[in-house]
């Protein structure tokens, strides 16, 4: 279960790096459409990174209960 713990924080750390990078890139974009797709992907790895921390969340709960 710990590994569990190990994986998921590692996802969420990697998802929310990810949508921050995507937010300063964003800031740079003229283009709407290319400027919607990465809101769009940040949107997803927001989604991602707080799903991950939820798994997280059960997986230590589970590691604990035992």
């Amino acid at each position: 279960m710990g590994f569990c713990v190990v994986i998921l924080a590692i996802a969420s750390i990697y998802c929310l790096w990810i949508a921050r990078k995507d937010d300063a890139a964003m800031h740079s974009l003229l283009h709407g459409e290319a400027r919607s797709r990465r809101e769009n992907n940040a949107r997803w790895h927001k989604r991602a990174a707080v799903l991950s921390i939820i798994g997280m969340g059960i997986a230590l709960g589970a590691m604990f209960w035992r």
